[in-house]
């Protein structure tokens, strides 16, 4: 039963689907666990020491980078192309590519960042950060924000057609929920949900760590 509720979770949240992603799910937390280990609560206590929240209760990070020999428009034209290849979904897409004022909006989407499986309710976590960059002769400032967590919930009403054989055959009663950064762990101490508020928090640092390497590496 919980294999075939974790099965659920997975298609609600897109990953079973076929689609070219920015960054899959896989890759980061393979770079986090690298990275980081797997102890989420610790890891997690780690960052948010030094992260702090923004009057939104959004988490943003910021970094420049030099290419040095590279004007504005060669800068543009090189990252433009590669937002266009790899932000090319209705999930991951550009919002914005203004060659005169140098700037490049994108959204990317990352799902199933973290999960939890079992009790009276199953949740699915998923992030949708906001990318610009600002591009100068030989500069780019890069800016992602991750505004907060987008939560895909199975209640447990569910719980009768997943006692069944044939679950697959009753339509899921789902929930859509957005959870501000404000109300986690480790931003909020009391949180019910600790263990995925933690992944969450680490798996978003991956995120945007592999992005910003993939974007200088493309630069």
């Amino acid at each position: 039963m919980r294999r075939n509720l974790l099965l659920l979770l997975l298609w609600l949240a897109g990953l079973l689907a076929v689609d070219a992603q920015t960054l899959s799910r896989k890759e980061v937390e393979t770079y986090v666990i690298n990275q980081y280990g797997k102890r989420w609560k610790d890891v997690a206590l780690y960052l948010g020491e030094k992260d702090t929240l923004d009057k939104d209760n959004a988490l943003t990070f910021e970094k420049t980078i030099s290419v040095r020999g590279k004007s504005k428009n060669e800068l543009f034209v090189d990252l433009n192309y590669w937002f266009l290849k790899t932000f090319s979904n209705a999930s991951s897409s550009i919002e914005m590519a203004d060659k005169e004022l140098g700037v490049i909006m994108a959204k990317g989407y990352l799902p199933g960042i973290a999960y939890h499986s079992g009790g009276c309710s199953s949740y699915c976590v998923n992030i949708r950060p906001l990318v610009r960059c600002d591009i100068k002769d030989e500069q780019v400032k890069l800016t992602i924000v991750v505004p907060n967590y987008e939560v895909t919930k199975v209640d447990d009403g569910i719980w009768s057609a997943m006692l069944d054989e044939d679950f697959d055959k009753h339509p899921p009663y789902t929930v859509n929920e957005t959870w501000s950064l404000n109300v986690c762990f480790p931003f909020a101490k009391k949180d019910g949900t600790k263990k995925t508020s933690s992944k969450a928090l680490v798996m978003s640092h991956g995120y945007v760590e592999v992005l910003m390497n993939r974007i200088q590496m493309a630069l």
